[in-house]
């Protein structure tokens, strides 16, 4: 948008249209316009090339996937089966109310990337839960041979989910070489 106003501004193309009179009239653009108009269109060129943040053996969180799957919650009723997929999904082969109260919980999808293939890695996630306070749970996850694009699931489900209820604030990091490379955390963790 901010574009297209910068070239109709350059081209002198900005129109004043009246519903009641089929006539456009053009009009010039001023200094001010066409300043604010390059500014502007200079503001956006710089903020696009500074999107892509990753440099030569980074490691980094491409996007994180949360689902909280509540025991006994009332569900939406649905014609479309996309909305209740991922329920669907985390129940299957689920018979009894015991075993669908047991997958309860927060189910986590982790999706990172990494230029350095030839280090083990270790994904490291702490939580806390209501129950809990401020004391802090880890889960970690050993990933022997990483690829360029990775997956890490981790759910805080069973026994864990029902002493301390749900989770309120986490943490994940990447571990490679003993080093921290790369980390992500909720808005409540400290």
């Amino acid at each position: 948008m901010l574009l297209m106003y910068f070239f109709r501004a350059l081209y002198g193309e900005i129109h004043l249209h009246d519903a009641s009179n089929p006539l456009q009239i053009k009009t010039m653009p001023s200094t001010t316009t066409l300043l604010a108009a390059l500014l502007g269109a200079a503001l956006f060129a710089s903020l696009t090339a500074c999107s892509t943040t990753t440099k030569e053996g980074e490691t980094y969180f491409s996007d994180i996937k949360y689902y909280h799957l509540k025991p006994g919650e009332q569900r939406i009723p649905s014609q479309d089966p996309s909305v209740r997929f991922q329920e669907k999904h985390l129940l299957y082969g689920a018979i009894s109310q015991e075993e669908r109260d047991a997958r309860a919980g927060h189910y986590y999808v982790f999706l990172w990337k990494t230029k350095d293939t030839a280090s083990p890695a270790e994904v490291v996630f702490e939580f806390r839960q209501q129950l809990s306070g401020s004391d802090v749970q880890t889960v970690s996850v050993n990933v022997p041979d990483p690829r360029k694009k990775n997956t890490t699931k981790i759910a805080v489900t069973g026994d864990i989910y029902v002493t301390n209820g749900p989770v309120t604030s986490w943490r994940v990091s990447i571990q490679q070489n003993g080093q921290e490379v790369a980390s992500e955390k909720s808005y409540l963790w400290d």
